[in-house]
């Protein structure tokens, strides 16, 4: 009688949801991109080298001329997308989990709230000056009725 052998792989081999920290990212640019309303967007430029995957994930304001601010900077090594670093004060990355509780971390700080707030409040006054009309420097016309009596 032959002995049975039991299944020897650990469950996380079965997690069929996993994505790598570069889909994870493009799916927050354009979260981000919808909760602003297009104020603010967000691009991953993708540098790879011989031995690993680099992701810049940057602050876009359009209005203010394509404005940029490098909020991150996460790498992986090529054959493997975790463990995942991230450039910061946060670190390794072991698992997916790990990565999307640091980038909540990184994007509800107060130096990327501020950051995003201040491009908002910009790209606000940049849109209000634009439907301004613009001043040639000489007065309003006068109203009708005062030239009726003229």
């Amino acid at each position: 009688m032959a002995n049975a052998v039991p299944d020897l792989w650990p469950d996380e081999v079965a997690n069929v949801d996993m994505l790598t920290p570069l889909a994870i990212l493009r799916i927050q640019a354009g979260q981000l991109q919808k909760k602003t309303k297009g104020l603010v967007e967000a691009e991953i430029d993708p540098e790879p080298d011989q031995e690993a995957e680099h992701y810049y994930f940057d602050i876009i304001a359009p209005a203010l001329n394509r404005y940029r601010y490098r909020l991150l900077h996460v790498f992986h090594k090529r054959d493997q997308v975790y463990p995942v670093y991230v450039e910061d004060l946060t670190g390794r990355c072991a698992t997916q989990e790990e990565f999307v509780r640091a980038l909540s971390d990184i994007f509800s700080s107060s130096n990327t709230r501020s950051v995003i707030s201040s491009i908002i409040a910009q790209s606000n006054e940049k849109r209000a000056q634009a439907t301004q009309p613009k001043s040639d420097g000489l007065p309003p016309p006068a109203p009708y009725s005062q030239l009726e009596n003229t």
